[in-house]
């Protein structure tokens, strides 16, 4: 019951959130016209005794939601209705990839994010998932919004300012400018490893596996033995590291590879 009553309060304080990013310009008739019905589908959902009728509505509410966000600016609430709806559908797949949609649009959107953690430990244990977001993930978060010559930019900037700011220092042996000039230094090395991560590689696309099951094979052919012993599940979070249509080379959380159908899987961008 206390699950229950969290989810409710989860998603009626999105809704509030989303309404506030529907009043900005948005076409608001054709919006509020699919919101409102979103919502009642929802509500009936909830009130469901019978699972195939909630699944149902749930599923419903879900095709709503998303017909919702094809009128408005990209914003982080209404993507954590989504994943609430689909979540609510155990469609879990989808679930996921909206709060991954969300957390890509505000990094900082907390309930999409602890939505985002209750979703990932109904996955098998046996699928791995990305590792809590650490001091040095938050630092980094902002990096892929952000281009890598505009961050190259920024580290040379920093990085004048610093050697000024030691220049100065040794000048007139101030130990105040001293170590405030250690600030910009550790911009300019926070900004450099960034720009080392983009470059590297380490800015592939995301993707999230929305098919029920997936077979997973050691290369792009249907006659490729299977890479893992079971399908990989709705909901597996993968990189994209190369794409032969039909085939796209995937890498898991673990850093373990395989070839899936490109169908399988949809963007997190």
């Amino acid at each position: 019951m206390r699950k229950i009553l969290l989810t409710l309060l989860c998603f009626f304080y999105g809704f509030c959130e989303v309404s506030l990013a529907l009043d900005e310009g948005t076409s608001i008739d054709s919006t509020n016209e699919y919101l409102n019905a979103a919502f009642k589908v929802y509500g009936e959902a909830q009130a469901a005794t019978q699972r195939e009728i909630r699944m149902d509505k749930f599923r419903r509410a879900q095709h709503l939601f998303s017909n919702v966000e094809s009128e408005v600016e990209p914003n982080a609430p209404l993507w954590t209705n989504i994943g609430t709806a689909a979540l609510q559908a155990e469609d879990l797949g989808y679930a996921i990839l909206a709060y991954r949609k969300a957390l890509l649009i505000n990094p900082n959107y907390d309930q999409a994010r602890q939505n985002l953690i209750h979703a990932r430990a109904l996955l098998p244990s046996t699928v791995p998932t990305p590792g809590d977001d650490g001091v040095l993930d938050s630092f980094f978060s902002w990096h892929s919004s952000m281009k890598v010559d505009s961050q190259a930019g920024l580290a040379a900037l920093f990085f004048v300012l610093a050697a000024l700011g030691f220049a100065f220092a040794i000048h007139w042996r101030s130990g105040m400018i001293r170590n405030l000039s250690f600030f910009p230094l550790l911009l300019w090395g926070g900004l450099l490893i960034s720009v080392l991560i983009q470059l590297t590689g380490g800015n592939r696309p995301q993707g999230v596996l929305v098919a029920n099951e997936s077979i997973a094979r050691a290369a792009d052919s249907v006659n490729s033995p299977m890479r893992f012993s079971q399908p990989l599940p709705a909901g597996t979070e993968v990189e994209i590291l190369d794409v032969r249509d039909p085939w796209a080379k995937i890498s898991m959380a673990n850093g373990r590879d395989a070839w899936i159908f490109a169908s399988s899987y949809e963007l997190v961008e």
